[in-house]
Order: structure tokens, then C-alpha cells, then sequence
């Protein structure tokens, strides 16, 4: 079986999942997959697929010993991982981990604020003066 990561036959590690449903948390084995993390529960059977692609890092207190995953920005789930050698690999392996999305709406927001602004100016410039 062949990994994400070329340095690895195979890579797995333990992690806890919590699956954005229920709020219990669930030990999972963490698998790398060739363009997937795959969780596999205690019986063996694969709970969920991740890309690669789309995972994303959350911002954790924990430090660098601990890394916090969601398998998009929109997701309810999440994955703890405490294993240097898993997160230094999904570190290589996944260069946008910290890559935020923009919010929905932002240049709406800008465009509308903007217009204000310069309504409130040529207001000032052309009514009052």
C-alpha cells in the first residue's frame, strides 16, 4: 500500500475523532492513504475519508505537539492528533493547511462600506459646505 508520502509504506496513528454529529469522542487509527487520511474505528471499519486537499489546520492551544484537523473549512468534524511523525507528514504533505477561506460576503461588505464612505464625503463636499 503506497502513501501520500514517499518516505512511508504505511503510516497510521491514533487520534480522536469527533464526527460533528453526537458530542462524544471517538479514538480512531488515522491512516494515510495515497490521497486520503482514512479513519478506521476500533472493529477495523473505515469511519470517514478525508483529501488531502481540503484539509485544514484549526488553530489549537495545545501547541505543536498537537494538531487539530477538519476536513474542510465548513465541516463540523474534527480530528485531534498527538504523534510528531503524523503531523510532520501531513505538514509536507498538505503545503494550505493554514489557509483560511475568505468569509461569504466579504466584498459585498467592502463594496457597500466603500460606498458609504464616499456618499457621506461628496454629502459633506456638495449639501453642506
Amino acid at each position: 500500500m503506497a502513501t501520500a508520502h514517499e518516505r512511508y509504506a504505511l503510516l497510521e496513528s491514533v487520534g480522536t475523532w469527533f464526527d460533528g454529529r453526537s458530542a462524544r469522542p471517538r479514538e480512531v487509527v488515522v491512516r494515510f492513504g495515497e490521497a486520503t487520511l482514512i479513519l478506521y474505528d476500533e472493529a477495523g471499519v473505515p469511519q470517514a475519508h478525508w483529501a488531502l486537499a481540503s484539509l485544514r489546520a484549526l488553530h489549537d492551544t495545545g501547541g505543536r505537539d498537537t494538531l487539530v484537523l477538519v476536513p474542510d473549512q465548513d465541516s463540523d468534524e474534527r480530528l485531534t492528533l498527538n504523534d510528531a511523525e503524523m503531523i510532520g507528514a501531513i505538514r509536507e504533505v498538505c503545503p494550505e493547511l493554514m489557509r483560511r477561506k475568505a468569509p461569504r460576503g466579504s466584498l459585498r461588505r467592502i463594496i457597500l462600506w466603500g460606498g458609504g464612505a464616499v456618499g457621506s464625503v461628496l454629502l459633506i463636499v456638495f449639501v453642506l459646505i
